[in-house]
Protein backbone atom coordinates (compact mmCIF):
# COMPACT_ATOMS: atom_id res chain seq x y z
CA UNK A 1 0.00 0.00 0.00
CA UNK A 2 1.28 3.42 -0.91
CA UNK A 3 2.48 5.51 2.06
CA UNK A 4 0.06 8.41 1.37
CA UNK A 5 -2.83 5.99 0.98
CA UNK A 6 -1.86 4.28 4.22
CA UNK A 7 -1.68 7.61 6.06
CA UNK A 8 -5.10 8.55 4.73
CA UNK A 9 -6.44 5.21 5.87
CA UNK A 10 -4.99 5.71 9.35
CA UNK A 11 -6.42 9.22 9.58
CA UNK A 12 -9.91 8.13 8.51
CA UNK A 13 -9.79 5.15 10.86
CA UNK A 14 -8.76 7.38 13.77
CA UNK A 15 -11.56 9.85 13.10
CA UNK A 16 -14.15 7.07 12.79
CA UNK A 17 -12.91 5.43 15.97
CA UNK A 18 -13.16 8.76 17.81
CA UNK A 19 -16.70 9.35 16.57
CA UNK A 20 -17.78 5.85 17.55
CA UNK A 21 -16.23 6.34 20.99
CA UNK A 22 -18.04 9.65 21.51
CA UNK A 23 -21.38 8.24 20.36
CA UNK A 24 -20.95 5.19 22.57
CA UNK A 25 -20.08 7.43 25.49
CA UNK A 26 -23.26 9.49 25.20
CA UNK A 27 -25.42 6.38 24.72
CA UNK A 28 -23.75 4.89 27.77
CA UNK A 29 -24.32 8.08 29.74
CA UNK A 30 -28.01 8.25 28.88
CA UNK A 31 -28.58 4.68 29.99
CA UNK A 32 -27.49 5.44 33.55
CA UNK A 33 -29.75 6.68 36.30
CA UNK A 34 -28.89 9.89 38.17
CA UNK A 35 -26.50 8.31 40.66
CA UNK A 36 -24.60 6.38 38.00
CA UNK A 37 -24.34 9.61 36.03
CA UNK A 38 -22.62 11.14 39.01
CA UNK A 39 -20.18 8.24 39.19
CA UNK A 40 -19.36 8.52 35.50
CA UNK A 41 -18.88 12.28 35.81
CA UNK A 42 -16.53 11.73 38.75
CA UNK A 43 -14.33 9.49 36.62
CA UNK A 44 -14.38 11.85 33.66
CA UNK A 45 -13.40 15.05 35.45
CA UNK A 46 -11.05 13.27 37.89
CA UNK A 47 -12.50 15.14 40.87
CA UNK A 48 -13.10 13.09 44.02
CA UNK A 49 -16.66 13.26 45.36
CA UNK A 50 -16.44 14.09 49.03
CA UNK A 51 -19.62 13.83 51.08
CA UNK A 52 -20.70 17.03 52.81
CA UNK A 53 -23.50 17.99 55.14
CA UNK A 54 -26.54 19.83 53.89
CA UNK A 55 -26.12 23.52 54.70
CA UNK A 56 -29.63 23.84 56.10
CA UNK A 57 -30.19 23.45 59.83
CA UNK A 58 -33.66 22.32 60.81
CA UNK A 59 -34.89 23.97 64.00
CA UNK A 60 -38.22 23.69 65.76
CA UNK A 61 -39.70 26.62 67.62
CA UNK A 62 -42.24 29.37 67.18
CA UNK A 63 -42.29 32.76 65.51
CA UNK A 64 -44.68 35.65 66.00
CA UNK A 65 -46.36 36.73 62.79
CA UNK A 66 -46.29 40.47 61.96
CA UNK A 67 -49.51 42.40 62.42
CA UNK A 68 -49.28 44.89 59.54
CA UNK A 69 -51.02 44.06 56.25
CA UNK A 70 -49.13 42.46 53.38
CA UNK A 71 -50.82 43.34 50.07
CA UNK A 72 -50.84 40.89 47.17
CA UNK A 73 -49.95 42.74 43.95
CA UNK A 74 -51.10 40.84 40.85
CA UNK A 75 -49.66 41.95 37.50
CA UNK A 76 -51.88 41.41 34.48
CA UNK A 77 -52.05 42.43 30.84
CA UNK A 78 -54.10 40.48 28.30
CA UNK A 79 -54.93 37.07 29.83
CA UNK A 80 -58.40 37.23 31.44
CA UNK A 81 -58.57 33.48 32.07
CA UNK A 82 -55.21 33.53 33.83
CA UNK A 83 -56.24 36.44 36.02
CA UNK A 84 -59.56 34.79 36.91
CA UNK A 85 -57.81 31.55 37.86
CA UNK A 86 -55.22 33.18 40.12
CA UNK A 87 -57.50 35.68 41.88
CA UNK A 88 -60.12 33.00 42.50
CA UNK A 89 -57.46 30.85 44.10
CA UNK A 90 -56.18 33.75 46.22
CA UNK A 91 -59.67 34.59 47.47
CA UNK A 92 -60.53 30.97 48.28
CA UNK A 93 -57.40 30.58 50.42
CA UNK A 94 -57.47 34.03 52.00
CA UNK A 95 -61.12 33.99 53.00
CA UNK A 96 -63.06 37.03 54.22
CA UNK A 97 -61.50 36.89 57.69
CA UNK A 98 -58.03 37.83 56.32
CA UNK A 99 -59.18 40.53 53.92
CA UNK A 100 -57.49 43.32 55.89
CA UNK A 101 -54.34 41.29 56.42
CA UNK A 102 -53.89 40.43 52.72
CA UNK A 103 -55.55 43.05 50.49
CA UNK A 104 -55.40 42.07 46.82
CA UNK A 105 -54.48 44.70 44.22
CA UNK A 106 -54.75 43.81 40.51
CA UNK A 107 -52.72 46.11 38.30
CA UNK A 108 -53.25 45.94 34.55
CA UNK A 109 -50.96 46.99 31.73
CA UNK A 110 -52.16 46.88 28.11
CA UNK A 111 -55.65 47.96 27.05
CA UNK A 112 -57.35 44.58 26.99
CA UNK A 113 -60.94 45.28 28.05
CA UNK A 114 -61.66 41.61 28.77
CA UNK A 115 -59.07 41.69 31.58
CA UNK A 116 -60.72 44.72 33.14
CA UNK A 117 -64.07 42.93 32.98
CA UNK A 118 -62.57 39.80 34.54
CA UNK A 119 -61.25 41.90 37.42
CA UNK A 120 -64.56 43.69 37.87
CA UNK A 121 -66.34 40.38 38.52
CA UNK A 122 -64.55 40.13 41.86
CA UNK A 123 -66.18 43.38 42.98
CA UNK A 124 -64.91 44.85 46.24
CA UNK A 125 -62.92 41.72 47.12
CA UNK A 126 -60.03 43.24 45.19
CA UNK A 127 -58.76 46.65 44.13
CA UNK A 128 -58.23 47.21 40.40
CA UNK A 129 -55.64 49.70 39.12
CA UNK A 130 -55.06 50.53 35.44
CA UNK A 131 -51.50 51.41 34.48
CA UNK A 132 -51.18 54.06 31.76
CA UNK A 133 -48.20 53.44 29.54
CA UNK A 134 -45.69 56.09 28.54
CA UNK A 135 -44.61 55.78 24.94
CA UNK A 136 -41.09 54.45 24.42
CA UNK A 137 -38.97 55.54 21.48
CA UNK A 138 -36.72 52.75 20.29
CA UNK A 139 -34.58 52.38 17.16
CA UNK A 140 -36.10 49.98 14.61
CA UNK A 141 -33.54 47.30 15.43
CA UNK A 142 -34.80 47.18 19.04
CA UNK A 143 -38.54 47.35 18.45
CA UNK A 144 -38.89 43.63 19.21
CA UNK A 145 -37.88 44.49 22.80
CA UNK A 146 -40.63 47.09 23.23
CA UNK A 147 -42.70 44.86 25.55
CA UNK A 148 -39.91 44.70 28.12
CA UNK A 149 -39.80 48.50 28.34
CA UNK A 150 -43.52 48.62 29.08
CA UNK A 151 -43.15 45.86 31.68
CA UNK A 152 -40.44 47.84 33.49
CA UNK A 153 -42.69 50.92 33.44
CA UNK A 154 -45.56 48.88 34.84
CA UNK A 155 -43.52 47.46 37.72
CA UNK A 156 -42.19 50.85 38.76
CA UNK A 157 -45.64 52.44 38.62
CA UNK A 158 -47.29 49.62 40.57
CA UNK A 159 -44.61 49.49 43.28
CA UNK A 160 -44.77 53.26 43.64
CA UNK A 161 -48.52 52.92 44.14
CA UNK A 162 -48.09 50.26 46.86
CA UNK A 163 -45.21 51.84 48.77
CA UNK A 164 -45.75 55.56 48.19
CA UNK A 165 -49.43 55.87 47.33
CA UNK A 166 -50.80 53.28 49.79
CA UNK A 167 -47.97 53.50 52.33
CA UNK A 168 -47.66 49.74 52.75
CA UNK A 169 -44.38 48.45 54.18
CA UNK A 170 -44.27 45.19 52.24
CA UNK A 171 -45.75 43.51 49.18
CA UNK A 172 -46.09 40.04 47.67
CA UNK A 173 -45.68 40.22 43.90
CA UNK A 174 -47.41 37.74 41.58
CA UNK A 175 -47.93 37.55 37.85
CA UNK A 176 -51.26 36.30 36.58
CA UNK A 177 -49.91 33.07 35.06
CA UNK A 178 -48.96 31.65 38.48
CA UNK A 179 -50.82 29.38 40.85
CA UNK A 180 -50.27 29.15 44.60
CA UNK A 181 -50.01 26.48 47.32
CA UNK A 182 -52.48 25.97 50.15
CA UNK A 183 -49.96 27.34 52.68
CA UNK A 184 -48.99 30.31 50.50
CA UNK A 185 -50.20 32.95 52.97
CA UNK A 186 -48.68 31.23 55.97
CA UNK A 187 -45.32 30.90 54.21
CA UNK A 188 -45.04 34.63 53.56
CA UNK A 189 -46.45 35.59 56.95
CA UNK A 190 -43.85 33.47 58.72
CA UNK A 191 -40.89 34.77 56.71
CA UNK A 192 -41.93 38.42 56.68
CA UNK A 193 -39.99 39.35 59.85
CA UNK A 194 -36.71 38.09 58.34
CA UNK A 195 -36.68 40.96 55.85
CA UNK A 196 -36.92 43.54 58.63
CA UNK A 197 -34.42 41.80 60.86
CA UNK A 198 -31.72 41.07 58.26
CA UNK A 199 -30.46 43.93 56.01
CA UNK A 200 -28.63 41.40 53.81
CA UNK A 201 -31.98 40.00 52.64
CA UNK A 202 -34.06 41.79 50.05
CA UNK A 203 -36.70 39.26 49.15
CA UNK A 204 -38.49 36.07 50.11
CA UNK A 205 -39.47 33.98 47.10
CA UNK A 206 -42.01 31.19 46.80
CA UNK A 207 -40.24 29.79 43.73
CA UNK A 208 -37.43 27.25 43.31
CA UNK A 209 -35.77 27.55 39.91
CA UNK A 210 -34.70 23.90 40.19
CA UNK A 211 -38.06 22.78 41.53
CA UNK A 212 -38.86 19.87 39.24
CA UNK A 213 -39.96 16.74 41.16
CA UNK A 214 -36.85 14.78 40.15
CA UNK A 215 -34.55 17.54 41.45
CA UNK A 216 -36.01 18.15 44.93
CA UNK A 217 -36.45 16.32 48.22
CA UNK A 218 -40.14 15.41 48.41
CA UNK A 219 -39.89 13.75 51.81
CA UNK A 220 -39.36 16.75 54.09
CA UNK A 221 -40.27 19.90 52.12
CA UNK A 222 -41.72 21.87 55.02
CA UNK A 223 -38.40 22.45 56.79
CA UNK A 224 -36.21 23.16 53.82
CA UNK A 225 -35.71 26.86 53.19
CA UNK A 226 -32.52 28.29 51.75
CA UNK A 227 -30.71 31.54 51.11
CA UNK A 228 -29.79 32.23 47.50
CA UNK A 229 -27.79 34.91 45.69
CA UNK A 230 -30.14 34.92 42.68
CA UNK A 231 -33.62 36.36 43.09
CA UNK A 232 -36.23 33.74 42.10
CA UNK A 233 -38.90 36.17 40.96
CA UNK A 234 -41.98 34.05 40.24
CA UNK A 235 -43.87 34.96 43.39
CA UNK A 236 -41.80 37.02 45.80
CA UNK A 237 -42.03 39.49 48.68
CA UNK A 238 -40.05 42.64 49.31
CA UNK A 239 -40.49 44.96 52.24
CA UNK A 240 -39.61 48.21 53.98
CA UNK A 241 -39.67 50.80 51.22
CA UNK A 242 -37.72 53.19 53.47
CA UNK A 243 -34.78 50.80 53.29
CA UNK A 244 -35.31 49.34 49.84
CA UNK A 245 -37.77 50.91 47.43
CA UNK A 246 -36.49 54.46 47.90
CA UNK A 247 -33.06 53.14 46.95
CA UNK A 248 -34.38 51.62 43.73
CA UNK A 249 -37.19 53.81 42.41
CA UNK A 250 -35.07 56.74 41.23
CA UNK A 251 -32.61 54.53 39.37
CA UNK A 252 -35.20 52.06 38.03
CA UNK A 253 -34.14 50.77 34.59
CA UNK A 254 -36.09 51.43 31.37
CA UNK A 255 -36.25 47.69 30.59
CA UNK A 256 -35.34 44.21 31.83
CA UNK A 257 -35.83 45.18 35.47
CA UNK A 258 -35.30 41.61 36.74
CA UNK A 259 -31.86 41.33 35.10
CA UNK A 260 -31.00 44.79 36.42
CA UNK A 261 -31.77 43.74 39.99
CA UNK A 262 -29.06 41.09 39.68
CA UNK A 263 -26.33 43.59 38.78
CA UNK A 264 -23.70 43.55 41.55
CA UNK A 265 -23.90 47.32 42.02
CA UNK A 266 -27.69 47.01 42.56
CA UNK A 267 -27.86 43.77 44.53
CA UNK A 268 -24.93 44.77 46.80
CA UNK A 269 -24.50 41.24 48.06
CA UNK A 270 -28.11 40.96 49.23
CA UNK A 271 -29.84 37.61 49.03
CA UNK A 272 -33.28 35.99 49.02
CA UNK A 273 -35.00 33.14 50.83
CA UNK A 274 -36.43 30.34 48.72
CA UNK A 275 -38.07 26.96 49.45
CA UNK A 276 -37.14 23.41 48.49
CA UNK A 277 -40.66 22.87 47.15
CA UNK A 278 -42.26 25.94 45.62
CA UNK A 279 -45.23 27.77 47.07
CA UNK A 280 -46.00 29.02 43.57
CA UNK A 281 -46.27 27.08 40.33
CA UNK A 282 -46.69 27.96 36.68
CA UNK A 283 -50.13 27.57 35.12
CA UNK A 284 -50.75 26.64 31.49
CA UNK A 285 -51.18 30.35 30.73
CA UNK A 286 -47.43 30.86 31.19
CA UNK A 287 -46.71 29.58 27.70
CA UNK A 288 -48.25 32.75 26.24
CA UNK A 289 -46.26 35.39 28.12
CA UNK A 290 -44.02 38.22 26.97
CA UNK A 291 -41.01 35.91 26.69
CA UNK A 292 -42.86 33.60 24.31
CA UNK A 293 -42.83 30.72 26.77
CA UNK A 294 -39.04 30.66 27.20
CA UNK A 295 -38.11 27.72 29.47
CA UNK A 296 -41.81 26.88 29.83
CA UNK A 297 -41.92 23.36 28.39
CA UNK A 298 -38.52 22.20 29.60
CA UNK A 299 -38.42 23.74 33.06
CA UNK A 300 -40.94 26.12 34.64
CA UNK A 301 -44.13 24.21 33.75
CA UNK A 302 -42.68 21.14 35.47
CA UNK A 303 -41.78 22.82 38.76
CA UNK A 304 -43.64 21.39 41.75
CA UNK A 305 -45.95 23.58 43.78
CA UNK A 306 -46.63 22.32 47.31
CA UNK A 307 -49.80 20.27 47.11
CA UNK A 308 -50.58 19.85 50.81
CA UNK A 309 -51.49 22.43 53.42
CA UNK A 310 -48.74 21.62 55.91
CA UNK A 311 -49.47 24.50 58.31
CA UNK A 312 -46.05 24.12 59.86
CA UNK A 313 -44.48 27.57 59.61
CA UNK A 314 -46.09 28.80 62.81
CA UNK A 315 -44.18 26.08 64.65
CA UNK A 316 -40.76 26.73 63.12
CA UNK A 317 -37.98 28.99 64.33
CA UNK A 318 -36.62 30.47 61.11
CA UNK A 319 -33.75 32.43 62.66
CA UNK A 320 -31.32 29.93 61.14
CA UNK A 321 -31.95 31.77 57.85
CA UNK A 322 -30.50 35.03 59.19
CA UNK A 323 -27.20 35.88 57.57
CA UNK A 324 -24.75 35.29 60.41
CA UNK A 325 -26.22 31.96 61.47
CA UNK A 326 -26.69 30.67 57.93
CA UNK A 327 -23.24 31.73 56.76
CA UNK A 328 -21.48 30.21 59.76
CA UNK A 329 -23.33 26.92 59.48
CA UNK A 330 -22.80 26.76 55.74
CA UNK A 331 -19.06 27.41 56.04
CA UNK A 332 -18.65 24.94 58.88
CA UNK A 333 -20.57 22.11 57.27
CA UNK A 334 -19.94 22.30 53.55
CA UNK A 335 -16.62 20.47 53.73
CA UNK A 336 -17.33 18.26 56.71
CA UNK A 337 -17.88 14.53 56.29
CA UNK A 338 -21.37 13.28 56.90
CA UNK A 339 -23.44 10.13 56.59
CA UNK A 340 -25.81 9.69 53.71
CA UNK A 341 -25.48 10.29 50.01
CA UNK A 342 -24.38 13.90 49.66
CA UNK A 343 -21.78 14.81 47.08
CA UNK A 344 -20.24 17.83 45.48
CA UNK A 345 -19.22 18.38 41.87
CA UNK A 346 -16.48 20.89 41.18
CA UNK A 347 -16.78 23.23 38.19
CA UNK A 348 -13.89 25.38 36.99
CA UNK A 349 -15.59 28.08 34.89
CA UNK A 350 -18.87 29.07 33.27
CA UNK A 351 -18.61 26.63 30.36
CA UNK A 352 -17.70 23.77 32.69
CA UNK A 353 -20.64 24.76 34.90
CA UNK A 354 -23.09 24.69 32.01
CA UNK A 355 -21.84 21.32 30.81
CA UNK A 356 -22.15 19.64 34.19
CA UNK A 357 -25.51 21.14 35.17
CA UNK A 358 -27.04 20.14 31.84
CA UNK A 359 -26.22 16.52 32.65
CA UNK A 360 -28.59 16.64 35.60
CA UNK A 361 -31.35 18.62 33.89
CA UNK A 362 -30.70 21.83 35.83
CA UNK A 363 -31.13 25.32 34.37
CA UNK A 364 -27.61 26.33 33.41
CA UNK A 365 -27.99 30.03 32.58
CA UNK A 366 -26.22 32.71 34.61
CA UNK A 367 -27.45 36.16 35.63
CA UNK A 368 -24.57 38.57 36.23
CA UNK A 369 -22.41 35.51 36.77
CA UNK A 370 -24.76 34.02 39.38
CA UNK A 371 -26.34 30.59 38.94
CA UNK A 372 -29.94 29.84 39.78
CA UNK A 373 -30.41 28.78 43.45
CA UNK A 374 -26.69 29.41 44.10
CA UNK A 375 -25.44 30.42 47.52
CA UNK A 376 -21.79 31.47 47.56
CA UNK A 377 -21.46 29.78 44.17
CA UNK A 378 -22.86 26.46 45.42
CA UNK A 379 -25.97 25.07 43.74
CA UNK A 380 -28.04 22.27 45.27
CA UNK A 381 -30.34 19.59 43.89
CA UNK A 382 -31.67 16.25 45.08
CA UNK A 383 -31.66 13.32 42.65
CA UNK A 384 -32.92 9.86 43.57
CA UNK A 385 -32.06 10.21 47.22
CA UNK A 386 -28.72 11.91 46.60
CA UNK A 387 -28.03 15.53 47.56
CA UNK A 388 -25.68 16.99 44.93
CA UNK A 389 -23.82 20.30 45.24
CA UNK A 390 -22.23 21.73 42.06
CA UNK A 391 -19.74 24.29 43.38
CA UNK A 392 -16.86 26.38 42.04
CA UNK A 393 -13.29 25.14 42.21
Amino acid sequence: MHKSTFRTFLLVSTVLFSLITIISFFRFFKSFDAFKKAEVLRDIVKVPFRPINHPIIEVNGSQKFPDEPIPILVFSCNRPAALTHLVSRLLSLRGPERREKFPIVVTQDCDDYSVKMAASKFGTDIEYVKHNQTEVNLPPMNMHLETYYYIAQHYKSALDYIFIGKNFTSVIILEDDLTISDDFFEYFSATRYLLDKDPTLWCVSAWNDHGKPDLIDLEAPEKKLYRTDLMPRLGWMMTSFKKMWLQLKDIWPPSFWDDWMQYPEIRKGRQCIRPEIGRTGMSIHGQNGASGGQFFAEHVSKNRCQQRNLSIFRRLDLNYLLNESYSQNFSRRKGKKASGKKFRIIYSDASDFKYKLAIFGLMDDLRSGVARTAYDGVVTCFIQGIRIFPRPK
